[in-house]
């Protein structure tokens, strides 16, 4: 599980932001659950609060730890974005850290980067609450730990000063860093959503491996259905090609049958579907990829094209012990105030954030409801409405107003 993570100088989250998934409230947690973790976060704020951007330093992480090898070119330094409205930042080195419980055992890796390279990089583990020192960099200084074997000692030599250690030496398979390294690799991000790249990746995840393989499981398909009408899709049915067209040579083609429809009627693709049902599907595809081996999933606008109705049933999959019995973490960023609610009907008070900008820096600061005490008995979406949070936008309606009414004096002149 993933228990926290830090950002310093990382687009506008110019100061050490930390995002701390402790459980806080015993009351909270779910009953029968003893995890380290909180299994849900979810991040509120105003538009270009910062919310999007912490998601985008958790990527950066990650994507860095993957591919910093492949993408270090002698003498290009490293690709990054800091915090640019002070030039006391702009060339100031960007930091991230991640906490993860991992099969029992607390491990802690981070990097700082410049524009010229890797400053320094860590990873230590915590078998028995002590920390344990599995490799410490600076620059291209290293130090190992009394476990460290040779092999790992091998990668420094191929370890560029624009590259991670982490990278070369999991890529090169060495044992002590790949129970952190296949964790990072199992965290789902969000990818830009492109009607292309949705169209391809639901065929080749959906088709390739999940609808068809439950068409062909019985229970799994049961189960599939049962998501699928219990969103009220107006789906009946699903198959593949082969189910209905025994001739079919080529790959599966989804196909679904719709409520309502005549005896004779024919059945519709995945293309004639709506963009908010092909979002449900890829959406609960990840949801059960995640649920299934306890990673985590972490979501841009959980809400985007997904009535709040289901929007609220797949952070509840996540709460609940006998659906996520692994563990799984989902965070996500959200403007969909009804999963605050009252009485922690969806989102406990340990797993509430806002983000804010501050005008007159530019810089973003994330932080806890629990800052602010909260009752269990408190309606957060009421007071998050109201601004007792600070975390929403202030909207002059008069000066907007005003705005617009002058554009469209000037629009009316020029077209007459």
């Amino acid at each position: 599980m993933l228990l926290s993570f830090r950002v310093v100088n990382h687009r506008s989250l110019r100061d050490l932001q930390h995002l701390n998934l402790a459980p806080i409230y015993e009351a909270d947690r779910p009953v029968g659950t003893n995890w380290p973790a909180v299994p849900v976060v979810a991040v509120y704020g105003a538009n270009a609060s910062g919310k999007s951007n912490l998601i985008d330093a958790l990527t950066y992480l990650r994507d860095m730890v993957l591919g910093s090898d492949r993408m270090a070119e002698p003498g290009l330094g490293v690709a990054r974005i800091p915090f640019r409205l002070d030039p006391q930042f702009t060339h100031a080195p960007s930091s991230y850290e991640v906490h993860a419980m991992i099969d029992g055992t607390h491990y802690s890796y981070g990097f700082a980067v410049d524009d010229d390279g890797v400053v320094e990089e860590w990873l230590y583990r915590y078998p028995k609450k002590r920390r344990q020192v599995v490799f410490a960099r600076e620059g291209r200084s290293f130090r190992y730990g009394t476990t460290a074997g040779a092999d790992l000692r091998e990668a420094e030599g191929i370890t560029a000063p624009n590259a991670l250690f982490m990278s070369v030496a999991a890529r090169a398979g060495k044992s002590e860093l790949l129970p952190f390294y296949q964790w990072l690799r199992g965290i789902q991000l969000p990818t830009a959503p492109t009607p292309s790249h949705v169209s391809t990746r639901l065929f080749r995840r959906l088709l390739g491996s999940w609808l068809t393989l439950a068409a062909q499981d019985e229970t799994l398909h049961r189960a599939v259905l049962g998501l699928l009408r219990a969103a009220d899709l107006g789906i009946e049915d699903f198959g593949t090609a082969q189910d209905g067209d025994a001739t079919a040579k080529e790959s599966p083609r989804i196909w679904f049958r719709m409520c309502g429809a005549k005896e004779d009627a024919s059945t519709l693709s995945l293309a004639d579907q709506s963009s908010g049902t092909r979002l449900y599907l890829e959406r609960m595809f990840e949801v059960l990829d995640v649920l299934g081996s306890g990673s985590v999933t972490v979501v841009d606008e959980l809400e985007s094209n997904l009535h709040p109705n289901l929007a609220g049933h797949i952070v509840r999959m996540f709460q609940d012990p006998t659906t996520n019995p692994h563990g799984a973490q989902l965070i996500f960023t959200s403007h969909d105030t009804s999963l605050l609610g009252s009485n922690a009907e969806t989102l406990k008070r340990d797993q509430i954030w806002f983000a804010v900008k501050d005008c007159a820096s530019g810089a973003s600061r994330i932080f806890p409801l629990t800052d602010f005490k909260p009752r269990d008995t408190e309606n957060t979406e009421r007071r998050y409405r109201g601004g007792s949070y600070r975390a929403v936008p202030f909207v002059d309606e008069e000066a907007m107003f005003a705005a617009v009414a002058e554009s469209a004096r000037r629009t009316g002149s020029a077209d007459a």
